[in-house]
């Protein structure tokens, strides 16, 4: 690639070795945030655009596969459609307004539908933001656009997560400051509070919406699992935070929190603190048959500028803990100087498939300054390296711990700076 970053996303066998692998590119730069694997095809989201933001606001160009398609404008956001077995490209589009839309996650939805959570500024789709806001697109199975919900307030505001529950309805959580408004719910709080509201599947009205941790929530939650019974999340918060008539005090400065709620009315049912004397950052979480795994970084509390010549400023993370308990059952970490855990996926097999970007993982050392990692086991995941890790004239970095099968998508957005893109 020519640009300053170009998407990408592969699928594995269960050795690590990549059936098929797809670039979508852009003169400009191009980051997929998410994929999405349904029946026989595979879906990618993520935005393009001039970068970094504001260097530009000329429409970009953008190809997902099918030819060169025009934005409108500024970071425009972005869907793809892809065959499962060979990675054909099938459809996709580009969707944006007059500023900036970003899409982070997608969900799959029954009849080959699909839902988009991300954020915008200035106007899209006919809707008005006042700083950053949210959005939530439900979109059919022709690519069309079944409805959209916006949500935000005077200040900057954060998606966090996306869910789709069994009868069709989404969960969406995010961070706002001070005042948010989603439908017609007003919620209050400081200036990092988080959010959970039940938007209905049909038209994405809210059936209900809570606000939860009022100055000490630091970042928005990230779910887990879905059910009738309960929605999992996980988010990061410092100090002590309340939920409720309970309280909750970090050990380090951050700490994950893992918080269970009732889907028909957002009230907690438990929750509880994950973490050490260092500072967790929780940026993924799944459901493991009995487990619940946690994925981020751990950070050490007196790192400085210079941390990273002494080793060990911050580590990719990943642990297992008990529903309810938050007993722990196994962790993982790798060992290098500017690691992230960025997302995981619990796999029919009864493994754990973890993917980020690393300096080094085991014994291995990033031949290209920071590197993509893939590892796949049975937790607790192995620690030894038997796959390839080649540089950045190769092959994407891939470590495969143990055998096991994955689709995971990636994008270069992971060798961008931690606060534009986490």
């Amino acid at each position: 690639t020519d640009a300053d970053y170009d998407g990408f996303l592969a699928r594995l066998d269960e050795s690590g070795v990549p059936i098929w692998a797809r670039q979508i590119a852009s003169p400009n730069a191009a980051f997929v945030r998410h994929v999405v694997v349904a029946d026989d095809w595979v879906l990618a989201t993520g935005y393009a655009g001039r970068f970094p933001e504001g260097s530009g606001r000329e429409p970009i160009s953008l190809d997902l596969g099918g030819g060169p398609i025009t934005g409108n404008g500024g970071f425009d956001a972005f869907f793809a459609v892809y065959d499962r077995a060979d990675g054909s490209y099938r459809s996709g589009r580009v969707i944006g307004g007059a500023g900036d839309e970003q899409a982070i996650q997608v969900v799959s939805l029954p009849g080959g539908e699909a839902a988009i959570l991300g954020q915008f500024t200035e106007t899209f789709e006919g809707r008005t933001a006042r700083e950053r806001d949210l959005f939530v697109l439900r979109l059919r199975a022709d690519g069309s656009m079944r409805w959209i919900a916006t949500a935000g307030g005077p200040a900057d505001d954060e998606p966090g997560g996306l869910a789709a529950l069994p009868d069709g309805d989404l969960v969406v959580t995010g961070t706002f400051s001070h005042a948010f408004s989603i439908g017609d719910v007003e919620l209050t709080g400081g200036r990092s509070a988080g959010f959970f509201a039940r938007l209905s599947g049909d038209d994405g009205t809210v059936r209900w919406a809570r606000g939860v941790g009022e100055t000490d929530w630091s970042k928005g939650a990230f779910i887990a699992s879905e059910s009738t019974d309960e929605v999992v999340v996980a988010a990061e918060f410092a100090e002590t935070i309340r939920i409720g008539d309970a309280s909750v005090a970090a050990q380090g400065q951050y700490d994950a929190l893992i918080l269970a709620l009732d889907p028909g009315t957002g009230e907690s049912r438990w929750f509880c603190r994950v973490g050490g004397s260092d500072d967790e950052h929780p940026l993924g979480l799944a459901q493991s048959k009995d487990s619940l795994v946690v994925v981020g970084a751990a950070e050490r509390p007196d790192r400085t500028a210079d941390s990273v010549t002494a080793g060990d400023r911050r580590r990719g993370m990943a642990l297992a803990v008990s529903p309810r308990t938050c007993t722990s059952k196994w962790t993982w970490s790798t060992a290098g100087d500017d690691d992230w855990v960025r997302r995981v996926v619990a796999l029919e097999t009864g493994t754990v498939a973890l993917a980020g970007w690393h300096s080094r993982v085991g014994g291995t050392v990033a031949a290209g300054g920071r590197d993509i990692f893939v590892a796949v086991g049975r937790p607790p995941p192995g620690m030894t390296p038997a796959g390839r890790a080649r540089g950045r004239s190769g092959w994407v970095p891939v470590i495969v711990l143990t055998a096991g099968a994955a689709l995971l998508g990636w994008s270069a957005a992971a060798f961008a700076k931690r606060r534009r893109f986490r």
